[in-house]
């Protein structure tokens, strides 16, 4: 290893501890993901894996999530196109129906 996915691997393993001390699943997923893909980029492709992704949240961690973040920022934290996370918001009743305009 390079010093420079030394020094990344470092960072990141300081972001997990943090996130596991705030018992934060989605970003250790993340995290190791990234962590995996540094030690060994030519075997782990995440780019162009094309296993179906989940969204790998309850409902209170997404709620708390959108406390902070945008659905784009949060799918982007998860993984997964921000399609996966509208269809995960709208299987948990978190998706409000749209009104249909009235034609006067």
């Amino acid at each position: 290893m390079n010093a420079k996915n030394k020094k990344k691997r470092t960072g990141i393993i300081k972001q997990l501890c943090i996130a596991e001390d705030n018992e934060n699943n989605a970003e250790i997923k993340r995290l190791g993901i990234a962590l995996m893909s540094l030690e060994d980029p030519d075997e782990f492709d995440e780019l162009h894996d094309n296993t179906r992704r989940r969204v790998e949240l309850t409902v209170d961690e997404y709620l708390d999530y959108r406390e902070i973040f945008s659905d784009q920022q949060i799918a982007d934290i998860c993984g997964v196109h921000e399609k996966t996370l509208y269809l995960f918001r709208k299987r948990n009743g978190l998706v409000i129906p749209r009104k249909e305009h009235m034609n006067k």
